[in-house]
């Protein structure tokens, strides 16, 4: 049976896309996927993916990958996951090509307003998964004098990354996979 995917745009999500594609084509871990042939397209809108590499806003010397803040507990345990399977990627692409794509120095994650930072002390105190991240006043008091939200979040396993290092090195894997 062959299925087709389309992935719009070369960006982080869909080079992750594509990575998380090609490896399940190349393990077939499930018995429901082996007889499964996935056709991937990627649908971007520069002339090649070369252009993309080099216009891409993707291109910023710097992307964070952290928890969200939300009270849906199952796409938080998909962005978890996500985070986990991210990382395995960048360790084994940091292995096999020589390079640093990322570190985790962990991040302190903010809300942006009062009315947001209501919304996250709601959330705080219905889930039990942000206790051990939860930053009270006295912490944030220490960060800055002038920051006047009260709460945050700490995530220890934050991942600060080299976002066309990591599109690079995800293409160039993919592809010697498919080949």
């Amino acid at each position: 049976m062959k299925k087709k995917i389309a992935i719009i745009g070369s960006g982080i999500a869909g080079v992750s896309l594509i990575k998380a594609f090609t490896d399940l084509k190349e393990k077939k871990l499930s018995s429901s996927m082996k007889d499964v042939e996935l056709a991937i397209t990627l649908i971007e809108k520069e002339e090649n993916i070369f252009q993309t590499y080099k216009k891409n806003a993707s291109g910023n010397p710097v992307a964070v990958i952290h928890y969200p803040v939300t009270k849906n507990a199952q796409y938080l345990k998909l962005c978890i996951i996500g985070q986990k399977k991210t990382k395995e990627w960048l360790l084994n692409l940091e292995r096999r090509y020589a390079t640093i794509i990322y570190n985790t120095p962990g991040l302190i994650h903010t809300p942006k307003n009062i009315p947001e930072e209501q919304k996250w002390k709601d959330i705080f105190h219905k889930n039990a998964f942000y206790e051990k991240y939860f930053i009270d006043e006295n912490f944030t008091k220490t960060l800055s004098s002038n920051l006047s939200l009260k709460i945050g979040l700490w995530d220890s396993s934050g991942i600060w990354l080299n976002p066309r290092k990591f599109m690079f090195f995800c293409l160039k894997d993919s592809l010697k996979k498919k080949s």
